[in-house]
């Protein structure tokens, strides 16, 4: 196995110790995420993940406690990058309009979805591996109400609901748009992701 040198503490190769123990944490959490979007976690040892990531086991347990420690890792990276995706879908849109924002979140949304590890991770890896992999699932689900725009929420509000029953809403949406995206994936992406973007938007507008 390779990176089975280097006393700790001490620089090798011109690396330091902090910067080795990061590139490793790195290089497992790229494996786990190769793996377990390909394999599946169930089915991914710690022994596969070190081959994959090109480190011996003994660095494994000094960057993670567990393989379940590394698939929540993996996850909240996961998370991360879908709604970096989606605020970039956003930024580039007019702050103003809703139809607008409601079609960049959307397509940014789908577009990251593409990536098959990412989907398999997101929505068949965690859900259901430990009770607290399910409560991190739980969780994350109710971030993205915090990226949905002002503007989209205004425009619910207009249409006669308060607040709170805003708030309802827009937690069904978020469920609908996570199954719609879900089935997506199962299904292989046989549906043009523009289809997929306008059937989304239907059930917000409607």
């Amino acid at each position: 196995m390779a990176d089975t040198s280097s006393t700790p503490g001490r620089p090798y190769a011109g690396e330091s110790h902090t910067d080795r123990a990061a590139r490793r944490s790195e290089q497992l959490l790229d494996a786990g995420f190769e793996l377990f979007g390909t394999v599946g976690y169930r089915a991914t040892t710690v022994r596969a993940l070190c081959r994959e990531a090109k480190v011996t086991d003994r660095y494994f347990y000094k960057s993670f406690a567990n393989s379940e420690d590394l698939i929540a890792a993996v996850y909240r990276r996961c998370i991360d990058r879908l709604q970096d995706a989606v605020l970039d879908g956003l930024r580039a849109a007019p702050s103003t309009d809703p139809d607008a924002l409601i079609t960049a979140g959307l397509d940014a949304f789908f577009a990251a979805v593409e990536d098959p590890r990412l989907a398999r991770i997101v929505w068949l890896e965690v859900l259901g591996a430990s009770p607290r992999l399910d409560e991190l699932y739980i969780a994350t689900l109710s971030t993205f109400l915090d990226i949905i725009p002002a503007t989209v929420l205004d425009a619910f509000e207009q249409q006669g609901l308060d607040r709170e029953h805003t708030q309802l809403v827009a937690i069904a949406l978020v469920g609908a748009i996570n199954t719609t995206g879900m089935a997506w994936f199962l299904r292989g992406y046989d549906t043009p992701r523009s289809a997929i973007v306008a059937a989304a938007k239907r059930v917000i507008t409607g």
